[in-house]
């Protein structure tokens, strides 16, 4: 078979970060060598180098090689120099990377893949070119190698299966067995153990591009299927594969056929069921995987096992009998001796026992006196297993006790010799010769029934005799409850589970117990019940029952005390209110007010409120700004409407009188309305029903989907837009003034010095937007609304950006270098980092934009100023001293193992290490203490530095509460960081960060799947959110508070794959966000921008596929690559003031229908606006963008520039007119009808004059 290499690269995956072994020498290494005839000569050897290598087995073979060692190439091998078009090649066997052989060479590249137990070819090849590309011929053999495979029962098998029996005996199925085989992968390797053994096995086997065997996938070992449902969706037995890889067994993420079992000579092959159990640690893990210790080969051998062993009968020396008996069976065929005369046969032996391994069985024949009885003892088949001669009225010693195998159904136990099969012979006094059997008792075989808890503990074993029901149970357990749940013991599963899979708990029966079980203890359970006590001015305190992770209702608000409606405050001055995004994580005490009214809901959908005044309480009515208070809904969730019906309004009416002004609270803003014109309208209809008769009231966000409005809103500096909608009898009032009503808003907006505020009134029709006069004060603008529904809050003076000093990224700028193939692989080089730390200790991340920092260039800290302390992470395995010359660091404190390093320390600087490392005995540095802080259920690990605490690693604990001081030797020190990958992966639910932490490092809480909630104090300090920090927290919620005020910094995917994430609020002080930052929240669907940011980094928003709209602000210049890539029900963007949009930032948003390009834009990328096939309009405010022809935007789609910058576009496009010409094309467009409607209304005052005169002047 001929089989190519690519001269050019190939490809090759280290299980493990190879820099950490470039110095280490590689053992073993197996090396083929072509001689001069043709023939390979092998042998093996050691080295670092690729070159070392092949000249030391050339040594070693006495083979002479030439190298030119100018240009890095083999000229001869034994004295043979290729042919034109013939090279001295090097190949080495890659399963795991190329599937096959791959070139190497003399370089860098090729000795960092020199691995202990590899294999080299040394060969002639020819070279070709296919495809444009230089290709070598490979050898035409694969090198094999013995490996081991490791074979247990866990349990979710049927135990019964004759195909499962064959595999030894019971207890090695569930203790686990060793089998060996040979192959040029581990595919192949544990095919041949179970062929050669006889056993059943099918393979899932792909190939690769040369036809070579690869992927070995498990389809059915020993009968069994791969994988098997258990009944639910989530529960499924399977056969698990594990390899052992740099002295751990690890989970395989590849298939069998990626390993060279030269190298990873072991794999373990268990039969589980799939739900496995979170542990204290984080680690997710089998309750009862445990895999065996391979440390010692030998020990591995004398373990392996076959399915047949020789059994030899061997009589005086000379061969009887040799056969081969399966394992764990009784020899059935057993030789009977001839008789001797004045000889007696000995016996072979207790040839009832199990054959496990090669046994020889010795008999032999001696004299027979006449005065001495023989006692035989045979199997139950007659085979002679012991002659004993005994004298007469002695006892038989014989003391071998017989055995007999258990079936499924009974144990059999010796009860002693008979000669009659019935009875027990009496060999206390021989007087005669016996022959005797062994007598078996049989009885029912006991298994045994193993009962876990949900934690892995055992917590009791019963036994039950097969076939029957098992009748004693442990004492049902109690599950202790934590903060967020409660737990109820449900029954015995055969599956363990955790409380995310409570779906996946199948009852086990035992009813008809046949083989040993495990089983786990099931639990259901309900949220945590607390109370929240109520605390209302003027009145007893009130309780409400509640559970953690509820919400504050609507409900709760409206129904607890009759006749009134209460808004909910955090404190007792009542500054604080609270609505329903307010969550319960504990016996909670909040304050409140009363609003009068019974407020009920007038529809299933929970949207309409209806509220309705006594008439006894209308005159107690709270009064705010001169107008009656009638309805505060402004904690209420989303866009409410407020209902009124006539007999509410007649009462407010009666009792207040005509003059008097309503006022109507809403989620987003209120509405303020004269009774007067109110009860006049309410008047037009006949009274055929009060109940038909209503005012209804609703303000919403302003109209995304007009066009025109949209663009007028580039010529404004605005905020927020609002529709508000105000029906009478089901009729939609747009001419308040017209109908004699009386309408006033009263509106939010950003409260900021030196800001005037300003609202428009919008016309959808035209877009026009027409100032209107307007008053302010705390953060509220009111103005008579003269027109409905469209309103617009702006501003008229430039607006500051930040509020407080800009927080620098903790690391600066930085230049480094990255490699690796996979997550597994990944690492970082710092090759320099520029940073004023400003006299603060520098931190240095773990990771870089997701690559571990592994090595530390001797150029690192070149750009470093104003600091004299360096914190180095646990991931660090690589430093160069020379990094720290010509800087002021003093200190440096390693976090972690000893790193290689490079140079001496320089004199100036103290190096502390870690004292939870043992890798560091070597080595002159000072003890940096790691203490630990406990309290209660919880603890974690941490360390002082620079007099305050930093937190180094979580210990245990679901629910944290993190001080903000710890006592360290009578001294109380501030806890002011939690440091890089201090909770990674662990089980972690509920953190409450106090006020004095100031940074959450690199990956703090990174891949914290269970964490559910952060609870910030009432102030505080955290100004650094880093890196990964809460990257892959599935179940963490978001709330507006879950960036608090202060933070500056927002690191790389520091909240990527946060699901839950619903509502966000990015503080203004936030001024630097890096790329992916919130990448694929697919639950993310409100987010508002700081108005500090500069940039929308690439990936920020990337398939946040629930994100519905963004407005972004004033301050943000550019927009990067793939920002918004696939926000599928995003359906209208603006760039403002974006001068640059990069390569595909909205990309794939498959609603998107309007754009609108800012004047300020001047680039836009490659498809930025490609495959938006929804795409209607796009506006565009300036000139052509460089880039726009590449832009992607749908051929469907309408372009329309503005009538300032039309002459400066060249693609296709229609012309917006200016708004003076909208205003002046509507009044050209109307005036007839306004003239018209004059001459009508003279003629018809004519006329009713006429009769007027007519009749009371004649």
């Amino acid at each position: 078979m001929l089989s190519v290499a690519v001269i050019a690269a190939s490809v090759f995956i280290l299980l493990e970060d190879s820099s950490e072994s470039d110095a280490a020498t590689a053992e073993d290494v197996r090396v083929f060598i072509e001689r001069a005839d043709g023939t390979y000569a092998e042998t093996k050897t050691s080295g670092t180098a690729v070159e070392q290598i092949i000249d030391n087995a050339c040594d070693k073979l006495n083979i002479p090689i030439v190298f030119n060692t100018k240009l890095g190439t083999i000229v001869s091998v034994d004295g043979k120099v290729p042919d034109y078009g013939q090279y001295w090649n090097i190949h080495q066997w890659m399963p795991l990377g190329t599937h096959d052989w791959a070139p190497v060479g003399f370089d860098t590249e090729s000795d960092s893949k020199v691995i202990t137990g590899t294999t080299y070819c040394l060969h002639i090849s020819s070279q070709e070119t296919i495809n444009g590309r230089n290709v070598y011929q490979t050898p035409d053999f694969k090198p094999e190698s013995t490996g081991y495979v490791f074979i247990r029962f866990d349990y979710g098998y049927d135990s019964s299966s004759e195909e499962i029996q064959k595999a030894f005996t019971t207890e090695d199925r569930i203790n686990g067995f060793w089998l060996e085989g040979r192959g040029s992968n581990m595919g192949e390797v544990v095919k041949d153990a179970m062929e050669s053994n006889g056993f059943e096995a099918q393979f899932i086997v792909n190939t690769d591009s040369n036809g070579n065997d690869l992927q070995y996938w498990i389809n059915s070992f020993f009968g069994v299927e791969g994988s098997t449902n258990l009944g639910s969706s989530t529960s499924w037995a399977y056969w698990s594969q594990y390899s052992y890889i740099d002295d751990k067994w690890e989970y395989d993420s590849l298939t069998l056929g990626y390993y060279d079992p030269a190298v990873y000579k072991y794999v373990a092959i268990v039969y589980i069921i799939s739900v496995d159990y979170t542990s204290e640690s984080g680690e997710e893990q089998n309750v009862l995987l445990t895999l065996p210790d391979v440390t010692n080969e030998q020990d591995i051998l004398s373990q392996v096992k076959h399915k047949q062993h020789k059994v030899s009968f061997i009589l005086d020396g000379e061969l009887l009998k040799e056969s081969m008996v399966n394992y764990g069976q009784v020899v059935s065929d057993i030789p009977v001796p001839e008789e001797k005369d004045g000889f007696v046969f000995s016996g072979w032996g207790d040839i009832t026992k199990a054959i496990t391994e090669d046994t020889v069985f010795q008999g032999t024949y001696y004299e027979h006196i006449d005065s001495e009885f023989k006692v035989q003892y045979q199997d139950e088949s007659g085979n002679v297993m012991f002659t004993e001669i005994v004298g007469s009225g002695e006892s038989a010693k014989y003391i071998q006790i017989p055995s007999k195998q258990s079936t499924v159904e009974v144990d059999y136990k010796f009860k002693g010799w008979t000669e009659d099969g019935t009875t027990i012979a009496d060999l206390s006094s021989v007087v005669k010769n016996y022959t005797v059997s062994p007598l078996f008792e049989p009885t029912p075989r006991a298994y045994t029934i193993t009962f876990y808890d949900f934690d892995g503990r055992v917590i009791e074993k019963k036994q039950a005799n097969y076939g029957q029901a098992l009748e004693e149970f442990p004492a049902n357990p109690v599950r202790e409850e934590t903060v967020d749940k409660v737990y109820t013991f449900a029954g015995w599963s055969i599956t363990v589970f955790t409380d995310t899979k409570m779906d996946s708990a199948l009852l086990a029966d035992f009813t008809n117990i046949t083989s040993s079980k495990v089983v786990f203890a099931a639990y259901t359970y309900v949220p945590h019940p607390y109370t929240l006590t109520v605390k209302i001015s003027g009145n007893d305190d009130i309780s409400i029952p509640v559970v953690y992770g509820g919400f504050l209702t609507e409900s709760m608000m409206m129904d607890s005390v009759d006749g009134y409606m209460l808004k909910f405050f955090r404190n007792q001055e009542m500054t604080q209110a609270v609505g329903t995004s307010f969550m319960f994580t504990g016996n909670t005490t909040l304050y409140a007010s009363k609003v009068i009214g019974e407020y009920t809901f007038a529809d299933t959908d929970k949207t309409t409120v209806s509220v309705d005044i006594l008439a006894a309480s209308v005159k107690d009515l709270a009064v705010d700004g001169g107008a009656y208070v009638v309805c505060d809904v402004s904690e209420f969730s989303g866009d409410k409407t407020v209902l009124l019906d006539k007999l509410a309004v007649s009462r407010l009416y009666s009792n207040l009188g005509g003059d008097k002004d309503i006022s109507i609270i809403l989620p987003r803003g209120t509405v303020i309305i004269n009774l007067d014109g109110l009860a006049g309208l309410l008047g037009l209809k006949a009274l055929a029903g009060l109940s038909d008769d209503n005012v209804t009231v609703t303000i919403t966000k302003g109209p995304t989907s007009s066009v025109r409005i949209n663009s007028s809103l580039k010529n404004v500096s605005w905020d927020s837009s609002y529709t508000v909608t105000v029906k009478i009898n089901g009729r939609t009032v747009t001419d308040p003034a017209g109908e004699g009503l009386s309408v006033r808003l009263s509106l939010p907006y950003e409260d900021e010095n030196s800001v005037s505020p300003m609202v428009w009134s919008a016309n959808a029709n035209t877009g026009l937007l027409t100032s209107i006069p307007c008053s302010a004060s705390d953060g509220r603008v009111t103005f008579t609304a003269a027109q409905l529904p469209y309103y617009v809050v702006g501003t008229s003076a430039p607006r500051s950006n930040a509020s407080g000093p800009e927080v620098q990224c903790p690391y600066g700028e930085v230049d480094y270098s990255c490699a690796g193939e996979d997550t597994d692989t990944y690492r970082s080089t710092l090759n320099r980092m520029d940073i004023d730390c400003r006299g603060e200790v520098l931190y240095l991340p773990s990771s870089l934009e997701g690559y571990p920092l592994r090595t530390v260039g001797p150029n690192a800290f070149a750009g470093v100023l104003n600091t004299t302390i360096l914190v180095v992470p646990a991931s660090v395995t690589s430093f160069d001293w020379s990094s720290l010359y010509q800087t002021g660091v003093r200190e440096v404190y390693f976090m972690g193992d000893m790193p290689e390093f490079t140079g001496e320390a320089p004199a100036s600087v103290t190096v502390y290490r870690s004292d939870k490392s043992d890798t560091w005995s070597s080595y002159p540095a000072e003890v940096l203490s790691i203490l630990n802080y406990s309290k209660g259920k919880f603890s974690f690990n941490y360390c002082l530095i620079d007099d305050s605490i930093m937190v180094t690693k979580w210990v245990k604990g679901a629910e944290l509460d993190i001080p903000a001081a710890i006592n360290v030797n009578g001294t109380e020190y501030p806890v002011k960081v939690i440091g890089c990958n201090a909770f990674e992966k662990s089980s972690v639910t509920h953190v409450r960060i106090p006020d004095s932490i100031e940074q959450i490092q690199t990956r703090a809480f990174y891949q914290c799947s269970s964490l559910e909630q952060i609870m910030w104090g009432q102030s505080p300090s955290v100004k650094i959110l880093a890196d990964e920090c809460f990257r892959a927290c599935l179940k963490l919620r978001s709330s507006t508070e879950t960036i608090p005020e202060g933070v500056g910094f927002i690191g790389f995917e520091a909240f990527r794959d946060c699901h839950m994430f619903r509502t966000l609020v990015i503080p203004n002080t936030v001024s630097d966000i890096r790329g992916g930052a919130f990448y694929n929240c697919t639950s993310l669907a409100d987010v508002t921008l700081s108005n500090a940011l500069k940039s929308i980094p690439e990936r920020c928003f990337g398939y946040c596929s629930s994100l519905d709209g963004v407005i972004i602000p004033d301050s943000v210049t550019e927009i990067r690559e793939n920002a918004f890539y696939r926000c599928s029900v995003l359906r209208s963007i603006n760039t403002n003031n974006a001068e640059t949009v990069g390569n595909s930032a909205f990309y794939d948003c498959q609603n998107l229908e309007n754009v609108t390009l800012g004047k300020g834009l001047k680039t836009i990328g490659n498809e930025s606006l490609g495959h938006n096939l929804m795409l209607t309009n796009v506006y565009a405010y300036c000139g052509q963008p460089q880039g726009f022809a590449s832009c992607g935007m749908s051929e469907s789609a309408t372009l329309y520039a503005n009538y300032d910058v039309a002459a400066n576009w060249s693609a296709p496009h229609q012309v917006l007119e200016k708004e003076d010409d909208l205003r002046k094309s509507f009044e050209a467009a109307t005036m007839p009808y306004v003239v018209g409607s004059m001459i009508l209304i003279i003629i018809l005052l004519g006329v009713l004059t006429w009769r007027y005169r007519s009749k009371y002047l004649v």
